[in-house]
């Protein structure tokens, strides 16, 4: 079956274009670099930690045993009392809606652009 002329003009010019796009939207950044780290166990808040300062072993009242490290504004988890160790092993966070886990120990680490409760709960105009 042989297709009409103008849909092979078409798929000439339409392909390069749909590769040019993706191509294009892979360099958009789709996060933001976050301002703070809310790090929470069982679901309540311990803690916020500023990542624009570097701290290279920090230690939080209520998660003891884990130590985390804050460098170029990424938090890490660098110890931890869990057998699994793979909060340990996950790879620093830096922008906003990166989290890091530790299911033994209901640990979460979740990267914010701002801190909580300095944003509004709903803009109306």
């Amino acid at each position: 079956m042989k297709l009409p002329v103008w849909y092979r003009k078409a798929d000439l010019l339409t392909l390069p274009l749909i590769v040019l796009g993706s191509f294009l939207l892979l360099l958009l950044p789709l996060h933001k670099q976050g301002n703070a780290a809310v790090i929470a166990i069982g679901g309540r808040t311990i803690a916020v930690i500023d990542l624009q300062q570097d701290q290279p072993s920090l230690s939080v009242k209520g998660a003891e045993g884990f130590v985390f490290s804050v460098v170029n504004g990424a938090i890490s988890v660098i110890q931890s009392p869990c057998d699994g160790k793979n909060c340990c092993h996950t790879p620093p966070v830096s922008h906003e809606g990166q989290w890091i886990l530790c299911l033994p120990m209901q640990l979460s680490v979740t990267v914010l652009t701002e801190e909580p409760g300095t944003a509004p709960d709903a803009i109306i105009g």
